[in-house]
């Protein structure tokens, strides 16, 4: 027994290296499939018709391969591009472990504008320079794009925002089962299990493909750009608060403690008037304007700066005095203050006390550049020597006191004067100034009838071609039917080979008539002039308008073709009925062929819609 199970053993050792080393003696064919210098997962290698799918690494391998044959490799995957196309091997002497490729996929996708398809939109792909630009029809198509790498993707054009702003992809063989094939014995069997693998992958193809195809097609939405405009109000400095802001001379804001309000949601490519009011502040420009908003604005309201102070005598008010800066004069109240408001900012300005009678302390202030409205700049009445001298004599005091006196009187009329012309200046330039405000008023006024013209005919023009577009989408749908009349025709011909003489005559008769369709566009019993009526037929389409009563001819008609009759959509032609009219295999000329303008009613036993309706249909009878 013993000897048994030892003759056996040696016979199973010897089968075992005789097959391990013929395996080692065949050649194999193999390679790498990556991406973006990375291993890609999953790809299925065509060889001669087997199909072997990369391992984790990237990696495939063949069954062994004769050596008299040629192998023609390449990637079994239409979803991906690969480099090279394919690779063709012949009369091999040995393995090789070098038949790699490189794949990349695709991201495609359409861009739309109101369902409308939008040419011309830029498609970004992270940092690439290419442009990818769609196309008549909304679409593009990015080629070469790694997989196993995040990218971002997004539409531009000008004056155009889109949903979503921006989509993060990963472009990777989709989720499932890897089977990789991987040979280390040769036997049916090994072929066997091989062919079964590449059913079950074949019928996961669909479903992987179904996987990877939603994330790699990418549609965008457009609608028209909104922009904002961020207003800043401020003296100086200092944020102006509650400020009131107006925009086309419609629309109220007021800035917030900052000084700073936002408005959002404007129409790109519009023009918008903003102007700024505050009680005791004017503002250097009080209004300004946006011609075209192409992008976020930021907008800065300035106001004037002012400076003031005070005079005293003797740590007393003192009234009257003349204060001069930059050329204009004022004078001090009963409390001893002055003040200059609507100062330019970034200017340089030197504040007097000026008098025929008294000196002051200090002799001048300077303010370099006033970038902040000013305060405290406060002068002093200067004692004369005679002050001083009689500060200890109560006689000379007295004497000092009683021309003090007279100064004080002199000043007064002086200021008195000097207060009138100013007054009289800044009346004159009130005067100017509202004057000027004005006009300026009712130029933007003009100016905004002018820009809501604008955007009245950019809004035609925009439902025009939204229109045009529906009437082509129609005229499409109508055209399809048209031809699907004509297929339904030549199948119900008559396809008899013997026609009698009189089918032969009547034929020709009938061939030389020219027939013809009239009708009328009615409203409310009334022609309808100018309304356009297509012809559609299965080579062309021919265009009618109707005359000053609403009548309409339609001529040299061929008998036994089918014709379409369809009403131009428009504001004339709203609630029209019927919608159109299908002759299929026309053999007479027809009249009363009317299209009605149905208004918005009903009443008794019909309503309007069914009233025209059931008069169309007489009609065709008659």
């Amino acid at each position: 027994m013993k000897k048994i199970f030892i003759a056996v053993f040696l016979v199973l050792t010897g089968l075992t290296s005789a097959a391990n080393s013929y395996a080692e003696n065949k050649i194999f064919l193999g390679g790498r499939v990556t991406s973006l210098g990375k291993g890609v997962e999953g790809i299925e290698v065509n060889v001669n018709g087997t199909n072997y799918k990369t391992n984790s690494d990237g990696y495939y391998k063949t069954v062994p391969a004769d050596t008299d044959s040629t192998y023609i490799i390449k990637i079994n995957d239409k979803r991906f591009h690969s480099v090279p196309e394919f690779i063709r091997e012949e009369n091999i002497t040995e393995s090789k472990n070098n038949l790699d490729f490189t794949v990349s996929g695709e991201v495609s996708g359409k861009v739309t504008f109101r369902g409308r398809p939008l040419a011309n939109a830029e498609i970004k792909i992270n940092d690439r320079k290419q442009k990818y630009i769609t196309d008549i029809d909304g679409n593009y198509k990015i080629f070469n794009v790694g997989l196993n790498k995040e990218y971002i993707v997004s539409a531009a054009i000008k004056g155009y925002s889109f949903e979503p702003k921006q989509v993060t992809l990963t472009t990777a063989v989709p989720e499932e089962e890897i089977n990789t094939v991987v040979i280390t014995e040769i036997n049916e069997q090994n072929q066997k299990n091989s062919k079964t693998k590449n059913m079950k992958n074949s019928e996961q193809e669909t479903t992987a493909e179904e996987k990877l195809v939603p994330e790699n097609v990418l549609n965008f939405k457009a609608d028209v750009q909104k922009c904002s405009v961020t207003i800043m109000v401020k003296q100086g400095l200092e944020p102006l608060a509650n400020a009131d802001i107006t925009m086309n001379n419609k629309y109220k804001y007021k800035t917030d403690e900052y000084g700073v309000c936002t408005i959002e949601n404007l129409i790109y490519d519009r023009k918008y008037i903003f102007k700024a009011e505050k009680n005791g502040i004017t503002f250097i420009k009080r209004i300004q304007k946006i011609e075209r908003l192409l992008s976020d604005e930021t907008i800065t309201f300035d106001a004037y700066l002012n400076i003031s102070g005070r005079v005293t005598l003797n740590n007393e008010a003192f009234p009257n005095a003349i204060i001069e800066c930059g050329g204009r004069m004022a004078k001090t109240d009963k409390d001893g203050k002055y003040s200059f408001d609507n100062l330019e900012p970034n200017e340089q300005y030197t504040i007097k006390a000026v008098s025929s009678f008294f000196d002051f302390y200090p002799a001048g202030i300077v303010i370099d550049n006033l970038i902040n409205s000013q305060k405290d700049k406060n002068f002093m009445v200067k004692p004369s020597p005679e002050e001083t001298d009689a500060l200890f004599n109560k006689e000379k005091k007295i004497a000092v006191q009683k021309e003090k006196n007279a100064k004080i009187a002199a000043q007064k009329k002086e200021a008195a004067k000097i207060e009138k012309e100013e007054k009289a200046k800044l009346k004159e330039a009130v005067e100017k100034i509202k004057k000027s405000e004005k006009e300026e008023d009712l130029k933007i006024k003009n100016e905004l009838i002018e820009e809501d013209i604008r955007v009245k005919e950019l809004e035609l023009i925009e439902k025009k071609e939204e229109n045009e577009f529906l009437q082509q989408q129609s005229t499409a749908a109508l055209r399809q039917n048209i031809n699907a009349l004509n297929k339904v025709s030549e199948k119900n011909e008559d396809t008899s080979e013997i026609q009698t003489e009189q089918e032969n005559k009547i034929k020709n008769e009938n061939s030389e008539d020219n027939l013809s369709i009239e009708g009328r566009v009615l409203k409310n019993k009334n022609g309808v002039e100018g309304v356009q009526i297509l012809l559609l037929m299965q080579t062309e389409t021919k265009k009618f308008v109707t005359d000053k009563n609403g009548f309409f001819t339609i001529t040299d008609l061929e008998k036994n073709k089918n014709y379409l009759i369809t009403v131009m959509n428009d504001k004339k032609t709203q609630n029209l009925s019927p919608k159109s009219r299908v002759y299929k295999n026309l053999t007479k000329s027809l009249i009363n062929q009317n299209f009605y303008i149905v208004e918005n009613f009903s009443g008794g036993k019909y309503s309007a819609v069914k009233y025209f309706s059931d008069k169309n249909k007489k009609n065709e009878e008659k």
